[in-house]
């Protein structure tokens, strides 16, 4: 492997966010490992990626079906990753007001298990998508979204 490309896992690569990241990842090189709890999501991102990209670069992709809620799933995709970019989250302001357990548990508790399986399977480097919604927090998504970035921040020290 050339020592500029990188064998990356985008968590919630099957969203807006991470769909965008593993196709220019993919273009330029990269491995890429797409992590989404949402097969029908993936199984599209596949089939986009195959049509829109050259042979070369899509046969670096992979696909991982896993929930960031799962340690044990996370810790064996993570295994020889260089780095992460984690973007999966809840991110709908009124269906999390509705369903706050549900924002925690994956904008909060799953970010965490994510910075546990970096720290875990050693990988060199991880980074948070977050939101505008996390500064001055007034929904319940920007608030777990501004735990979420000092969780982040905290494992960095």
């Amino acid at each position: 492997m050339n020592g500029s490309l990188r064998r990356f896992l985008v968590t919630g690569a099957a969203g807006s966010v991470g769909s965008a990241l593993t196709s220019r990842l993919l273009y330029e090189g990269h491995t890429v490992c797409a992590f989404d709890h949402h097969e029908d999501g993936l199984f599209k991102l596949d089939q986009y990626l195959s049509s829109h990209l050259p042979p070369e670069f899509y046969s670096n992709a992979r696909f991982f079906l896993g929930d960031i809620r799962s340690p044990s799933r996370l810790l064996t995709a993570f295994q020889n990753v260089d780095t992460v970019i984690h973007c999966a989250a809840l991110k709908h302001v009124g269906i999390g007001e509705y369903n706050p357990y549900e924002d925690v548990e994956t904008n909060i508790i799953g970010t965490q298990n994510v910075i546990n399986a970096c720290q875990a399977a050693g990988v060199s480097r991880a980074l948070l998508a977050s939101s505008d919604k996390s500064v001055n927090p007034t929904s319940l998504m920007g608030a777990t979204k501004l735990v979420a970035e000092r969780l982040f921040t905290t494992a960095n020290t």
